[in-house]
């Protein structure tokens, strides 16, 4: 079986991270979009890494935490955000997998690997062998 171009089975491949709660989009190679809920930042790539870190900081604390509270986080351009203990979690984990995809983006662009992007059909040897037998 081979795999079309209108394969709905490849995922987007603009998507850089995705959970059930929010998206990292990857805009250009300068820019990146992170959504969660009704949280919208477009920022540059090596930015998403110190947000994951100013992030990851206050999902510590939010562990710390007895009851639901509302927590500040500094974010792009020093915008300030309200959130809740459950948004901070939520964005925390959305930056951790982002962060570790566009770090392996950058190795796999260092060594000169394109990462698939989906839009192609792909053929496997396998494929040939069913077809001729």
């Amino acid at each position: 079986m081979t795999l079309s171009e209108t394969d709905a089975s490849f995922p987007d491949p603009s998507v850089v991270f995705a959970t059930d709660h929010g998206t990292v989009h990857r805009l250009s190679d300068r820019l990146v979009r992170i959504t969660l809920g009704d949280l919208r930042w477009t920022l540059p790539p090596e930015a998403v890494h110190d947000l994951h870190e100013a992030t990851h900081s206050l999902a510590g604390d939010v562990y710390r935490c007895g009851n639901d509270c509302r927590w500040q986080l500094r974010g792009p351009g020093q915008s300030v955000v309200v959130l809740c203990s459950t948004e901070v979690l939520r964005l925390d984990t959305l930056l951790h997998g982002a962060t570790a995809m566009l770090e392996l983006d950058g190795i796999l662009r260092g060594a000169d690997i394109a990462p698939p992007t989906g839009n192609r059909a792909e053929r496997c040897p396998e494929d040939d062998a069913v077809a001729e037998g």
